[in-house]
């Protein structure tokens, strides 16, 4: 029920609100992404694009396969901002580049382990030299307590994995990869591993 109502662009923004994902995506741009004034910067799974208004002036880039997200993120976002309709992790090439900034909120547990490695060596390949890709997604962890992990198995995402294994998988294609666990970015007891590759 929730799952498809999650489809919905406001009802997905409401959810969203409730649970305090402004906190977590204002941690994931300070301390993770870290986009600089001028860079352009790729936002892959933007959905509505509410991560936009925690980036500083950027040329942002936002790709999403789900229509309605897309339009609501047209209205919102400034003019010269652009969006695409795009299926991650298969062979479509992602948008042009170079992008100085990659983010992926909430993407990677929703891709399977060769989605995800396919989508590490594109954005690999669209990164320049000292350009980064941040990450944040749903994870288990051992210190996680039975709620957080109770509801991390309720995510709609089918492809939850531990904290670890997301980093195993960037290292493929990145040298230098920075894994962090986050147990209290939400206003629920929630586990999130965040990476950080160079």
């Amino acid at each position: 029920m929730i799952g498809a109502l999650l489809g919905h662009a406001r009802f997905y923004q409401l959810f969203q609100s409730l649970l305090g994902a402004g906190r977590l995506r204002r941690t994931f741009v300070d301390r993770y992404l870290q986009p600089l004034p001028g860079q352009t910067l790729l936002e892959l799974g933007c959905g509505p694009a509410d991560l936009h208004k925690y980036l500083m002036e950027v040329n942002y880039v936002g790709v999403d396969a789900h229509p309605p997200y897309l339009e609501l993120a047209r209205r919102r976002l400034p003019a010269a901002a652009r969006l695409q309709q795009l299926r991650l992790g298969g062979e479509s090439p992602l948008p042009d580049g170079p992008f100085d900034r990659i983010a992926a909120v909430g993407l990677l547990h929703h891709l399977d382990d060769v989605e995800v490695d396919r989508l590490f060596a594109q954005c690999r390949a669209a990164l320049p030299p000292g350009g980064r890709m941040a990450t944040i997604d749903a994870c288990w962890h051992t210190d996680q307590n039975d709620l957080s992990r109770w509801l991390v198995s309720r995510d709609r995402g089918g492809f939850v994995r531990h904290s670890e294994a997301y980093a195993r998988l960037a290292r493929r294609h990145f040298d230098d990869v920075e894994v962090q666990v986050h147990h209290g970015l939400l206003r629920i007891p929630y586990t999130h591993a965040a990476l950080v590759c160079r």
